[in-house]
Protein backbone atom coordinates (compact mmCIF):
# COMPACT_ATOMS: atom_id res chain seq x y z
CA UNK A 1 0.00 0.00 0.00
CA UNK A 2 1.34 3.41 -0.95
CA UNK A 3 1.69 6.12 1.70
CA UNK A 4 3.16 9.58 2.08
CA UNK A 5 6.46 7.93 3.00
CA UNK A 6 6.78 6.68 -0.58
CA UNK A 7 7.27 10.30 -1.65
CA UNK A 8 10.73 10.44 -0.04
CA UNK A 9 13.76 9.69 -2.21
CA UNK A 10 14.17 8.35 -5.74
CA UNK A 11 15.29 11.78 -6.93
CA UNK A 12 16.69 12.42 -10.43
CA UNK A 13 20.23 13.24 -11.50
CA UNK A 14 20.60 15.93 -14.18
CA UNK A 15 23.47 17.61 -16.02
CA UNK A 16 24.02 21.28 -15.09
CA UNK A 17 26.12 23.64 -17.22
CA UNK A 18 25.66 26.99 -15.47
CA UNK A 19 28.50 29.49 -15.24
CA UNK A 20 30.76 29.20 -12.21
CA UNK A 21 33.70 31.35 -11.00
CA UNK A 22 36.12 29.00 -12.80
CA UNK A 23 35.66 27.34 -16.23
CA UNK A 24 34.09 23.90 -16.05
CA UNK A 25 32.33 21.59 -18.52
CA UNK A 26 29.27 21.05 -16.34
CA UNK A 27 28.45 18.64 -13.55
CA UNK A 28 25.85 16.13 -12.47
CA UNK A 29 23.41 17.22 -9.76
CA UNK A 30 21.05 15.05 -7.73
CA UNK A 31 17.91 17.13 -7.18
CA UNK A 32 16.89 16.31 -3.62
CA UNK A 33 14.56 19.33 -3.62
CA UNK A 34 12.01 17.41 -5.70
CA UNK A 35 11.57 14.91 -2.85
CA UNK A 36 8.94 15.89 -0.30
CA UNK A 37 10.64 17.28 2.80
CA UNK A 38 13.95 17.64 0.93
CA UNK A 39 17.10 15.66 1.59
CA UNK A 40 16.70 15.90 5.36
CA UNK A 41 13.45 13.92 5.24
CA UNK A 42 15.59 10.81 4.70
CA UNK A 43 17.37 11.36 8.03
CA UNK A 44 14.20 12.47 9.82
CA UNK A 45 12.33 9.30 8.84
CA UNK A 46 15.30 7.14 9.75
CA UNK A 47 15.58 8.67 13.22
CA UNK A 48 11.85 8.50 14.02
CA UNK A 49 11.33 5.02 12.58
CA UNK A 50 14.43 3.76 14.39
CA UNK A 51 13.16 5.15 17.70
CA UNK A 52 9.73 3.60 17.15
CA UNK A 53 11.28 0.21 16.37
CA UNK A 54 13.35 0.32 19.58
CA UNK A 55 10.37 1.40 21.69
CA UNK A 56 11.91 4.80 22.48
CA UNK A 57 9.12 6.69 20.70
CA UNK A 58 5.59 5.65 21.62
CA UNK A 59 2.75 5.92 19.06
CA UNK A 60 1.45 9.48 19.02
CA UNK A 61 4.14 10.74 21.44
CA UNK A 62 5.48 14.26 20.88
CA UNK A 63 8.88 14.95 19.28
CA UNK A 64 11.16 17.92 19.94
CA UNK A 65 14.32 18.94 18.10
CA UNK A 66 16.63 21.92 17.57
CA UNK A 67 16.98 23.13 13.99
CA UNK A 68 18.26 26.00 11.90
CA UNK A 69 15.51 25.21 9.38
CA UNK A 70 16.47 22.45 6.95
CA UNK A 71 16.10 19.41 9.21
CA UNK A 72 12.93 20.98 10.56
CA UNK A 73 11.24 20.66 7.16
CA UNK A 74 12.12 16.96 6.95
CA UNK A 75 11.10 16.33 10.56
CA UNK A 76 7.79 18.13 10.10
CA UNK A 77 6.93 15.86 7.18
CA UNK A 78 8.11 12.72 8.96
CA UNK A 79 6.33 13.51 12.22
CA UNK A 80 3.09 14.35 10.43
CA UNK A 81 3.24 11.17 8.34
CA UNK A 82 3.87 9.00 11.41
CA UNK A 83 1.34 10.73 13.66
CA UNK A 84 3.57 12.62 16.08
CA UNK A 85 3.11 16.25 17.18
CA UNK A 86 6.34 18.16 16.65
CA UNK A 87 7.97 21.05 18.51
CA UNK A 88 10.90 22.71 16.75
CA UNK A 89 13.25 24.92 18.75
CA UNK A 90 14.48 27.70 16.49
CA UNK A 91 16.22 31.03 17.06
CA UNK A 92 15.04 34.58 16.59
CA UNK A 93 17.16 34.96 13.45
CA UNK A 94 15.15 32.32 11.56
CA UNK A 95 13.72 33.96 8.46
CA UNK A 96 9.93 34.62 8.38
CA UNK A 97 9.40 32.51 5.21
CA UNK A 98 11.03 29.51 6.92
CA UNK A 99 8.93 30.05 10.06
CA UNK A 100 5.79 30.14 7.90
CA UNK A 101 6.81 26.99 6.06
CA UNK A 102 7.52 25.01 9.23
CA UNK A 103 4.22 26.15 10.75
CA UNK A 104 2.36 25.21 7.57
CA UNK A 105 3.83 21.71 7.88
CA UNK A 106 2.19 21.47 11.32
CA UNK A 107 5.17 22.12 13.60
CA UNK A 108 4.91 24.19 16.77
CA UNK A 109 7.81 26.63 17.08
CA UNK A 110 9.64 27.52 20.30
CA UNK A 111 11.71 30.60 19.52
CA UNK A 112 14.90 31.28 21.48
CA UNK A 113 15.24 35.09 21.78
CA UNK A 114 18.99 35.42 22.44
CA UNK A 115 22.14 33.40 21.71
CA UNK A 116 24.06 31.84 24.58
CA UNK A 117 26.99 33.99 25.74
CA UNK A 118 29.65 31.44 24.74
CA UNK A 119 27.79 28.74 22.79
CA UNK A 120 25.81 30.95 20.43
CA UNK A 121 22.41 30.10 18.97
CA UNK A 122 23.12 26.38 18.79
CA UNK A 123 23.81 26.10 22.51
CA UNK A 124 20.79 28.27 23.34
CA UNK A 125 18.51 26.05 21.25
CA UNK A 126 19.80 22.86 22.86
CA UNK A 127 19.22 24.31 26.34
CA UNK A 128 15.61 25.04 25.35
CA UNK A 129 15.21 21.48 24.01
CA UNK A 130 16.25 20.12 27.40
CA UNK A 131 13.76 22.43 29.09
CA UNK A 132 10.97 21.08 26.86
CA UNK A 133 12.00 17.51 27.74
CA UNK A 134 11.88 18.38 31.44
CA UNK A 135 8.35 19.76 31.02
CA UNK A 136 7.04 16.71 29.17
CA UNK A 137 8.71 13.32 29.86
CA UNK A 138 6.75 11.78 26.95
CA UNK A 139 8.75 13.85 24.46
CA UNK A 140 11.33 12.15 22.27
CA UNK A 141 14.47 14.04 21.20
CA UNK A 142 16.13 12.57 18.05
CA UNK A 143 19.40 14.41 18.87
CA UNK A 144 20.51 14.74 15.26
CA UNK A 145 24.06 15.60 16.36
CA UNK A 146 24.74 12.21 17.94
CA UNK A 147 22.16 9.84 16.43
CA UNK A 148 23.52 7.00 14.24
CA UNK A 149 20.12 6.79 12.53
CA UNK A 150 20.87 10.24 11.09
CA UNK A 151 23.77 8.63 9.21
CA UNK A 152 21.81 5.53 8.22
CA UNK A 153 19.09 7.69 6.69
CA UNK A 154 21.35 8.64 3.78
CA UNK A 155 22.23 5.10 2.74
CA UNK A 156 19.25 5.14 0.37
CA UNK A 157 20.60 8.29 -1.33
CA UNK A 158 23.98 6.65 -1.92
CA UNK A 159 22.33 3.47 -3.20
CA UNK A 160 20.40 5.55 -5.73
CA UNK A 161 23.62 7.26 -6.84
CA UNK A 162 25.35 3.95 -7.46
CA UNK A 163 22.61 3.16 -10.00
CA UNK A 164 22.53 6.66 -11.53
CA UNK A 165 26.18 7.58 -12.12
CA UNK A 166 29.12 5.61 -13.58
CA UNK A 167 31.47 6.49 -10.72
CA UNK A 168 32.40 8.96 -7.98
CA UNK A 169 35.94 10.12 -7.21
CA UNK A 170 35.39 12.82 -4.58
CA UNK A 171 32.39 13.60 -2.37
CA UNK A 172 32.26 17.25 -1.28
CA UNK A 173 29.84 17.93 1.59
CA UNK A 174 28.91 20.98 3.61
CA UNK A 175 29.70 20.64 7.30
CA UNK A 176 26.77 20.44 9.72
CA UNK A 177 25.82 17.43 11.81
CA UNK A 178 27.85 15.26 9.41
CA UNK A 179 24.97 12.86 8.97
CA UNK A 180 24.73 13.09 5.20
CA UNK A 181 28.54 13.19 4.81
CA UNK A 182 29.09 9.98 6.79
CA UNK A 183 26.02 8.22 5.45
CA UNK A 184 26.68 8.89 1.78
CA UNK A 185 30.45 8.35 1.75
CA UNK A 186 30.19 5.12 3.75
CA UNK A 187 27.73 3.59 1.30
CA UNK A 188 29.60 4.89 -1.76
CA UNK A 189 32.86 3.36 -0.53
CA UNK A 190 31.26 -0.07 -0.47
CA UNK A 191 30.97 0.31 -4.26
CA UNK A 192 33.99 2.56 -4.91
CA UNK A 193 36.52 2.15 -2.02
CA UNK A 194 38.71 5.02 -3.21
CA UNK A 195 36.10 7.79 -2.82
CA UNK A 196 37.56 10.81 -0.99
CA UNK A 197 35.54 13.04 1.32
CA UNK A 198 36.03 16.81 1.49
CA UNK A 199 34.18 18.85 4.12
CA UNK A 200 33.33 22.48 3.32
CA UNK A 201 33.20 24.42 6.57
CA UNK A 202 32.06 27.96 7.34
CA UNK A 203 34.10 30.80 8.78
CA UNK A 204 33.18 30.89 12.47
CA UNK A 205 32.51 27.16 12.77
CA UNK A 206 34.49 25.27 15.43
CA UNK A 207 34.40 21.78 13.87
CA UNK A 208 37.90 22.05 12.40
CA UNK A 209 39.34 24.14 15.24
CA UNK A 210 38.47 27.67 14.17
CA UNK A 211 37.46 30.17 16.86
CA UNK A 212 33.68 30.48 17.21
CA UNK A 213 32.01 33.57 15.80
CA UNK A 214 28.84 34.55 13.94
CA UNK A 215 28.29 32.59 10.71
CA UNK A 216 26.72 34.15 7.63
CA UNK A 217 25.26 30.99 6.10
CA UNK A 218 22.45 29.32 8.05
CA UNK A 219 22.84 25.58 8.46
CA UNK A 220 26.52 25.51 7.49
CA UNK A 221 29.09 24.88 10.21
CA UNK A 222 28.59 24.22 13.91
CA UNK A 223 29.53 25.56 17.32
CA UNK A 224 29.61 22.03 18.77
CA UNK A 225 31.40 18.85 17.70
CA UNK A 226 28.72 16.36 16.56
CA UNK A 227 29.55 12.67 16.93
CA UNK A 228 28.04 12.07 13.48
CA UNK A 229 30.72 14.07 11.59
CA UNK A 230 33.49 11.78 10.19
CA UNK A 231 36.22 14.33 10.94
CA UNK A 232 39.10 11.83 10.91
CA UNK A 233 38.39 10.73 7.35
CA UNK A 234 37.86 14.09 5.68
CA UNK A 235 39.82 16.94 4.15
CA UNK A 236 38.86 20.40 5.36
CA UNK A 237 37.96 23.19 2.97
CA UNK A 238 36.90 26.33 4.83
CA UNK A 239 34.58 28.75 3.03
CA UNK A 240 35.05 32.50 3.15
CA UNK A 241 31.44 33.46 3.75
CA UNK A 242 28.27 34.02 1.78
CA UNK A 243 29.30 35.78 -1.44
CA UNK A 244 31.29 33.08 -3.28
CA UNK A 245 28.69 30.30 -3.16
CA UNK A 246 25.76 32.71 -3.58
CA UNK A 247 26.85 34.42 -6.80
CA UNK A 248 26.82 31.31 -9.04
CA UNK A 249 23.53 30.20 -7.47
CA UNK A 250 21.92 33.55 -8.27
CA UNK A 251 23.26 33.45 -11.84
CA UNK A 252 21.76 29.99 -12.33
CA UNK A 253 18.44 30.98 -10.76
CA UNK A 254 18.16 33.96 -13.13
CA UNK A 255 18.20 31.65 -16.15
CA UNK A 256 14.72 30.95 -17.59
CA UNK A 257 15.29 27.18 -17.54
CA UNK A 258 16.74 26.99 -14.04
CA UNK A 259 15.41 24.98 -11.11
CA UNK A 260 16.15 26.82 -7.87
CA UNK A 261 16.55 24.94 -4.58
CA UNK A 262 18.13 25.27 -1.18
CA UNK A 263 21.90 24.86 -0.98
CA UNK A 264 21.61 21.49 0.74
CA UNK A 265 18.98 20.15 -1.66
CA UNK A 266 21.19 19.91 -4.76
CA UNK A 267 23.97 17.36 -4.41
CA UNK A 268 26.78 18.16 -6.84
CA UNK A 269 28.69 15.27 -8.36
CA UNK A 270 31.94 15.73 -10.27
CA UNK A 271 32.26 13.65 -13.37
CA UNK A 272 34.35 10.47 -13.02
CA UNK A 273 38.01 11.14 -13.70
CA UNK A 274 37.96 14.76 -12.53
CA UNK A 275 40.70 15.67 -10.07
CA UNK A 276 41.31 18.83 -8.09
CA UNK A 277 44.37 20.79 -9.26
CA UNK A 278 45.69 20.85 -5.70
CA UNK A 279 44.07 17.94 -3.88
CA UNK A 280 44.10 17.95 -0.11
CA UNK A 281 44.89 15.05 2.21
CA UNK A 282 43.21 11.86 1.01
CA UNK A 283 40.75 9.92 3.13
Amino acid sequence: MKSLLNLVGNTPVVHVDCDLPTPQPGFLAKLEAVSVGGMKARAALSMLQGARARGELAPGAPVVESTSGTLGIGLAFAACSLGHPLTLVVDADLEPPMRALLTAYGARLEIVPLPHVTGGWQDARLRRVRAVLDRDPRCYWPDQYNNPDNIRGYTSLADELVKQVPGVDVLVCSVGTGGHSAGIVGALRRRWPGVRLVGVDSVGSTIFGQPARARLMRGLGSSIHPATWPIRSSTRCTGSGRSRPSAPARNWQARPSSLAAGAREVLRLSRPGWRASKPGRGC
